[in-house]
């Protein structure tokens, strides 16, 4: 292209033409446009050369870790590495990544998966825990665990599987004794539900059942399990 234009250039001159405004500009376009794709090319081969280098590092670290592994070491090493492969394959296949934001007022989110014989609970990009229940204990360890946050600090993001959705708990206080409730209806009915009476916001979302929903948007190193040391 720039070739072309300087024959252009000397064409014009040998005519005695003179460039109008409108070519001009249109030069300067041609020029600023050729300046950019200069510029990508430049960061383009940055970015193959920052991707080479972080693979030679894991190249590298491999091989320090295992050159020292005896035979029967390396075979049960490659039988972990299988089934690792596999479970990530599984994950990757059902894996749900949300990344919550804090609110405006700096509220943290805590995320709450909720199935029918268990629920998992835990602040984003923090540590979870996962409780065992039955319908009759899941409205007091549920509740517990909600009110262990800090309702100035934390909002809940709450995932529905579908058994979650269908299950009805018990033991559920009501005016006239203990009754029964659906699980979505006892934490998300927009009437009256326990997570407005423990003064905190709240959002949900439905999951697959098999779904493994991320605490993190933190990029896990894959070695760290098999290679603590580097």
């Amino acid at each position: 292209m720039r070739k072309l234009n300087l024959e252009l250039e000397v064409f014009k001159k040998k005519l005695g033409i003179e460039d109008s405004n409108e070519s001009k500009e249109t030069k300067k376009k041609i020029d600023s446009l050729e300046l950019m794709i200069d510029l990508a090319k430049v960061q383009n081969n940055e970015q193959q050369d920052e991707k080479k280098g972080l693979e030679d590092k894991i190249n590298a670290r491999v091989l320090r870790s295992i050159k020292n592994l005896t035979e029967l070491e390396l075979e049960e090493l490659d039988s972990k590495l299988n089934s690792q492969m596999e479970q990530l394959e599984s994950q990757i296949e059902n894996e749900v990544r949300v990344i919550p934001k804090e609110s405006d007022l700096g509220e943290k989110p805590v995320l709450v998966i909720l199935g029918a014989s268990e629920f998992t609970i835990g602040i984003f990009n923090g540590e979870q825990r996962t409780v065992q229940v039955s319908p009759a204990t899941y409205y007091q360890q549920l509740g517990s665990a909600l009110n262990s946050y800090n309702k100035k600090k934390n909002f809940f993001v709450y995932f529905f599987r579908p058994s979650a959705c269908e299950i009805t708990i018990t033991n559920v206080p009501g005016r006239n004794g203990m009754i029964q409730k659906n699980l979505f209806k006892l934490l998300c009915d927009p009437k009256n539900n326990l997570t407005r009476m423990l003064g905190f916001k709240y959002g949900f979302e439905p999951i697959h059942e098999e779904a493994a929903v991320l605490f993190t948007d933190k990029t896990p190193d894959p070695f760290v399990e098999f290679f603590p040391n580097p």
